[in-house]
């Protein structure tokens, strides 16, 4: 619940600079204004370590931090930060709350995603306000606090590696802090989901349930702590996790003793030794999280805790005395008791404020990148990226490297056998990678994003349908009662290019959503396996079918020799890595719309630009293709000497089939992960990629909407002496609707096909005499005022919804559960490319589309064509 700090600097100055340089200064004087108030509202979000943590303290930072990023987005739509002569040059400066450092960057990703860390800390400190003693609704406001923070960490945790560097990324921003913070506060939400079922009597079974998924999130951020995070923690916080996870596990093992009491004993007078078991294994679990309790006493209640041990340690001793005396039941093993099913009810909630909500300042920053300009830069990374694709094709690259691995069962085959009686270093790297990502409960989050931004694109998509459809029957309307002097072209003659882009990508949204139920049943399919390979090292050695004396084995030359040649492999390949990643990284971070204002200008030859743009990534190609002799000579090695080890391995180390076959399916059930984990990012990127579609369409539909608009007010005037009504209201701030025409409509309409003449069934209009002024008037004071209703309502609704997050189930059901909102990101169609957020190139996970046994299913790329 710390915040990051950072240092004030001077960026209404820095933007000064730039504008200077690339425009004439009235340009800058239409967005001073705009440029201090960026600076005003920079110094009010990075204030809120300052703020005294009351709830309108909270509420005022957290309104703070979302005003300041969607001015910096704002601004970053048309200009570009970093530290070269063609950016806004801005050193952004911020601590780590693990390490206590400053981190400086000129990147806007570093600024951005800083802040955004810290709206997540706001949420979790007005989450935190609240007591389990509070009322019902007190505790659904923190839970929906503690899913959107988990959301947050989520969207920076996917984002981030697309626009910084793995190796320049804070050690708080990792990927590994942000699950454990992800599951530490799901953990606390799934807490109060636990308080309001018990207060709501519902089934034993369903509180065990949850429990045990508290338990599950809790072990998780205790594992982290022992491992990647162990020199970022302290003993004390780790004796907190141990002890509330097996809290958590020993309440839930309470309430299936509870659960088989009513279901078995009461109403069969069976089921007793179950309920001693339960009891034992509840005392067990106090036992285990009794450790290092007054180090913790500040944490916890230490009383309270001691004496729910004592409370179930007596009323065990009872229940074996009446079991001795009167009830003569065994009490079964404690490994043989039904396992508690984890249910998870907290999710990542989308957060419900838009943070790239910046068309309020679009009317301010237009004339500084011409529309064209934006498209024609747009154009250019689509270029590039479809030159350095195919550049890079023919050589080698990771995903080339680690199929060819695959293929001779590599490195797993060799430290599985040489390793047969505990988890090797290989095999546990790369089930800690999983972990890392978030696991099987990362996949369920990442379920729910894709299945909201399909519907809200969907949604969209039918929204700006409908004002198409307004648009053209009140044209025929027109046209009906001014005949020929209604002289301006048919609506149906002009808006069917809007039509077909529609019906376009409708069709496309409904064959992914076929993809994404595929996928989603091979991902439920498979969830036992992506469960267990995120239990703990310890745990999964216990899990190794048949013990090995560790003495036998001896460590043989051959796979010493293998064992080197890999390494070396490895190294190229890291190599290889690093170069790819330099070449995309350059393309991501450069900025080239000052190049492209001089091409709109005239000022300068686009042709000569692209020339030297292809020179300078030849360059970074030249020194990938170094490394292709030396792979395919250490591919050669490995082959040879995997055969010679091969032949000598039966025979000199005797591996176990049973030992083999587990390592080889734990390393299996990673792959699949992987790829599930592929698929997934995929279907996220083409619905931004079809997002930002529909944002181009939005625009271009709203342009056209206000010359017909203009159009029409003109015809009116020569129809009726100057005046001409109520017309449609794209600007009225009063309304607090976008001045996007499109954006915020919400109506329900089937997609139909345009044709000529009167268009839309029954028409209201139709008894209108040709030539009553009035009954034209009231024509259209009836479509704006129907137009501006629908809006409100449609605006009321989706606000009331967003703020519920789905809430309104808890009292009947549980069902709890929230969407995740959408990282922005582009559809990449290459092993190289853009990930997400419209960055280039793609963080590890991502590059891995490698076959499994579970699935090769990948569709999402015959979309984006």
């Amino acid at each position: 619940d710390r915040f990051k700090q950072s240092k004030k600097v001077e960026i209404s100055k820095s933007i000064k600079s730039y504008v200077s340089k690339h425009y004439d200064m009235n340009a800058f004087n239409k967005i001073e204004g705009l440029c201090n108030e960026l600076e005003f509202a920079r110094n009010s979000a990075i204030s809120v370590g300052e703020l005294d943590k009351s709830q309108d303290s909270l509420k005022k930072g957290k309104n703070a931090i979302v005003e300041y990023l969607r001015l910096l987005q704002a601004v970053r739509q048309r200009m570009s930060f970093g530290g070269d002569d063609l950016s806004v040059k801005v050193n952004f400066s911020w601590s780590d709350v693990l390490k206590k450092d400053n981190w400086s960057s000129y990147q806007f990703a570093h600024e951005y995603y800083n802040n955004l860390f810290n709206l997540a800390v706001i949420l979790v400190n007005l989450a935190k306000l609240t007591n389990f003693t509070d009322d019902d609704d007190s505790l659904k406001i923190a839970y929906k606090n503690f899913n959107q923070a988990a959301w947050i960490f989520d969207k920076i945790k996917q984002e981030l590696p697309s626009q910084i560097p793995v190796k320049d990324i804070q050690p708080d921003l990792s990927a590994t802090y942000l699950t454990y913070c992800n599951n530490f506060v799901l953990a606390q939400s799934q807490a109060l989901i636990v308080e309001i079922s018990s207060r709501k009597n519902m089934s034993f079974e369903l509180q065990a349930q949850l429990s045990r998924g508290i338990y599950d999130l809790l072990s998780n951020c205790f594992n982290f702590t022992n491992d990647v995070l162990k020199n970022y923690s302290d003993g004390n916080l780790r004796s907190y996790l141990n002890n509330r996870r097996f809290w958590y596990f020993a309440m839930g093992l309470l309430k299936m003793k509870e659960h088989t009491n009513a279901e078995e004993f009461k109403i069969k007078a069976s089921g007793y030794g179950k309920m001693i078991g339960y009891q034992s294994l509840a005392k067990d679990s106090l036992n285990n999280g009794a450790k290092d309790l007054k180090n913790i006493s500040n944490l916890i209640n230490v009383d309270d805790y001691t004496k729910k041990l004592q409370e179930v340690e007596a009323e065990l001793t009872l229940m074996n005395d009446k079991n001795k005396k009167i009830y003569y039941e065994g009490v079964p093993n404690p490994a043989t008791l039904p396992k508690i099913e984890k249910k998870m009810m907290a999710n990542p909630l989308a957060f419900p404020e838009d943070m790239n909500a910046t068309s309020q300042y679009n009317e301010l920053l237009k004339d500084l990148v011409p529309k064209e300009v934006r498209s024609s830069v747009s154009n250019y990374k689509e270029k590039m990226m479809s030159y350095i694709g195919e550049k890079l094709a023919p050589h080698e690259n990771e995903p080339k490297i680690e199929k060819f691995l695959m293929d001779l069962g590599l490195p797993g085959s060799l430290e599985s056998a040489m390793c047969q009686d505990e988890i090797s270093e290989y095999l546990w790297n790369r089930i800690h990678e999983v972990q890392t990502t978030g696991g099987a409960s990362y996949l369920s989050t990442l379920i729910q994003n894709n299945d909201v931004i399909r519907e809200e694109s969907h949604k969209r998509l039918k929204n700006i349908n409908q004002i198409i459809y307004d648009e053209e029957v009140q044209d025929n309307n027109f046209r009906q009662m001014y005949g020929n002097r209604w002289t301006r072209q048919p609506s149906n003659k002009l808006n069917y290019s809007y039509l077909g882009t529609i019906n376009s990508l409708s069709s496309k949204i409904e064959a992914a959503k076929l993809c994404d139920e595929k996928i989603n049943a091979l991902i439920k399919e498979s969830m036992k396996y992506f469960e267990l390979i995120g239990l703990s090292k310890v745990a999964l050695e216990k899990k190794i079918p048949v013990k090995v004396d560790k003495s036998s084995l001896q460590e043989i030359p051959e796979a010493k020799d293998l064992k080197a040649e890999l390494e070396t492999l490895n190294k190229l390949r890291n190599q290889n890595k690093e170069a790819v990643e330099n070449i995309f990284s350059k393309l991501n971070e450069e900025n080239v719309i000052p190049f492209f204002l001089d091409f709109h200008r005239k000022k300068a030859s686009e042709n000569a630009f692209m020339k030297e743009q292809t020179e300078k990534y030849d360059a970074l190609i030249v020194e990938i293709e170094k490394l292709n002799a030396p792979i395919a000579d250490c591919k050669n090695k490995i082959a040879e000497k995997n055969e010679v080890f091969n032949k000598i391995k039966d025979s000199k180390l005797k591996p176990k089939p049973e030992n083999e076959t587990f390592f080889k399916d734990l390393e299996g059930h990673c792959q699949a992960y992987n790829e599930k984990l592929n698929n997934l990012y995929q279907g996220n990127n083409f619905y931004q990629g079809v997002m930002n579609k529909i944002d181009e369409l939005n625009g271009n539909v709203s342009d056209y909407l206000l010359s017909r608009d203009m159009e029409k007010n003109d015809l009116l005037k020569q129809q009726t002496g100057g005046y001409t009504g109520k017309t449609y209201d794209f600007t009225n701030k009063e309304k607090e609707v976008s001045t996007d025409p499109v954006t915020n409509l919400n109506v329900n309409l089937n997609y139909r096909s345009y044709g000529s003449g009167n268009v839309g069934g029954n028409n209201p209009y139709n008894q209108m005499g040709q030539n009553n002024q009035n009954q034209m008037n009231q024509m259209n004071n009836q479509m704006n005022q129907m137009q501006l209703n629908q809006m409100n309502n449609q605006i009321s609704n989706q606000m009331e919804n967003q703020q519920m997050g789905g809430m309104n189930q808890i009292n009947s059901n549980m069902n709890m559960g929230g969407g995740m909102a959408q990282p922005g990101s582009n559809m990449n169609n290459m092993n190289y490319g853009m990930n997400q957020n419209q960055g280039f190139g793609m963080n590890q996970q991502q590059q891995q589309q490698q076959p499994n046994q579970y699935s090769n299913f990948n569709n999402y790329n015959n979309f984006n064509q």
